[in-house]
C-alpha cells in the first residue's frame, strides 16, 4: 500500500485497526472478538474497555509493516447522534489520537455506525452511494436501525433514523435464541448455519409495521415457547430469522413506498444468507462481504480518506490534532466532581 490511512474501531464486540488505500481501494482489515463468558450473552462496559487496551496493539501489529499513514481515522462513539457513547470507544480513540500526534499527521473521528455503512459501501463496490442520498440498515447486537443517509460536505454520511425496532435490536434476538440453543456468543454465524439446514416449512411470526418501526420483545417469548414444544435447533433458528426477516423487509417496503433510493445493508446481523437472498430478490439490497458486515476498522479508515479529500478540497486546515468533543469533556467534569 501507498501513503493508506489508519483505522482504528473498539465497538463491544471486536477490536480492530485497518490500512486502506483510496486509490487503489485496496484495504487489510486485522481484528479479535472480544472473549465472552461460556454462557454469557454480552460483556460489561468496564471488561470490553479493558480487553481493547489489553489487544489493540496486537491489531496494529498485525498490518503490513512499514506503512506510513496519511491520516487516521477512528470510530468515537456508537452514531453520530447527541448523547451517544459507550466507554469501549475510549480505547480506540486514546489510541488513535496518540499514533496522530506522532506521526504527525491529521485525525479524523467518526461514528462506528458511520463506519459501518463506509464498510458496507466499500465492500458492495459501492462507496459512489456515500456521495448521494440512499436508504441503509444497520443491524448488529445493539441496533437495528432504518435510515435515510445523506452526503454530508465533510465527506461524513448524515444518517437520519427514520424505522426500526422500537425495544429488543435483532442481534440482541439472535443471541438470545442463540444462548437458548447453546451457541457460542455472539451466536450468529451458528444460528445461520442452523437456519440453512431446515428443510421442513416453517411460519415465522409477522410482527406489526408502522411507520417502518416494529417490536421484537415479544418475539423471544415465541421463541422460547417454540424451543419447548421441542422443534429441531434448525427449526427455532430459521423461525427467528425469518421473523426478523418479515419486519425488516415490510419496514423496507414502506420506506421505499415514500422514496425510490438504493438501499445499502450493513452490520453483523446482514450477513444471514436468508436476509441476503431475500432482500436482494425483492428490493435489490447492496450488502457487505462477511468480513465488513460485522465490526470493523475499515469503514473509519474509509471516511478518514474522505474527510482528508473533503478538507484539500476546501483548502481548509487538517485537524493535526482536535480536540476531544465538548460532550466528552463535559461527562469527564462531571466524573471528577
Amino acid at each position: 500500500m501507498h501513503n493508506p490511512v489508519l483505522g482504528i474501531d473498539t465497538s463491544n464486540y471486536r477490536t480492530s485497526a485497518a490500512a486502506y488505500d483510496p486509490e487503489t481501494g485496496e484495504y487489510q482489515n486485522c481484528g479479535r472478538l472480544l472473549d465472552v463468558p461460556a454462557g454469557a450473552i454480552g460483556l460489561r462496559q468496564s471488561d470490553a474497555l479493558f480487553q481493547h487496551t489489553l489487544h489493540l496493539h496486537e491489531q496494529v501489529g498485525r498490518l503490513p509493516e512499514g506503512l506510513k499513514p496519511r491520516a487516521v481515522g477512528v470510530s468515537t462513539r456508537p452514531r453520530a447522534v447527541e448523547g451517544s457513547y459507550m466507554p469501549c470507544f475510549l480505547a480506540g480513540e486514546n489510541a488513535a489520537r496518540t499514533a496522530a500526534q506522532l506521526l504527525g499527521v491529521p485525525l479524523f473521528p467518526c461514528s462506528h455506525q458511520q463506519g459501518h455503512l463506509a464498510a458496507a459501501a466499500l465492500s458492495a463496490g459501492q462507496l459512489r452511494l456515500l456521495d448521494g442520498e440512499f436508504f441503509a440498515w444497520h443491524l448488529s447486537g445493539g441496533t437495528s436501525e432504518l435510515l435515510h443517509v445523506r452526503a454530508g460536505a465533510d465527506g461524513l454520511p448524515n444518517a437520519e433514523r427514520i424505522g426500526g425496532t422500537t425495544d429488543l435490536a435483532a442481534g440482541q434476538l439472535i443471541d438470545r435464541c442463540g444462548q437458548l440453543l447453546g451457541l457460542a456468543f455472539p451466536a450468529g454465524a451458528a444460528l445461520d448455519q442452523l437456519q440453512q439446514i431446515c428443510t421442513a416449512p416453517v411460519k415465522a411470526y409477522r410482527p406489526k409495521v408502522k411507520d417502518c418501526e416494529f417490536s421484537l420483545s415479544g418475539m423471544q417469548n415465541q421463541v422460547e415457547a417454540l424451543a419447548k414444544k421441542g422443534a429441531p435447533p434448525e427449526t427455532v433458528a430459521r423461525f427467528t430469522v425469518e421473523t426478523i426477516l418479515n419486519a425488516v423487509a415490510e419496514a423496507t417496503a414502506q420506506a421505499l413506498a415514500q422514496a425510490k433510493l438504493p438501499v445499502l445493508c450493513a452490520g453483523g446481523v446482514m450477513s444471514c444468507t436468508l436476509l441476503q437472498e431475500r432482500l436482494s430478490a425483492r428490493f435489490g439490497c447492496a450488502f457487505a462481504t462477511p468480513e465488513l458486515s460485522g465490526d470493523n476498522a475499515v469503514g473509519a479508515a474509509v471516511l478518514a480518506a474522505r474527510q482528508l479529500r473533503a478538507c484539500s478540497a476546501s483548502g481548509g486546515a487538517l485537524p493535526l490534532h482536535p480536540a476531544p468533543t465538548r460532550r466528552a469533556v463535559l461527562r469527564g467534569q462531571r466524573q471528577r466532581g
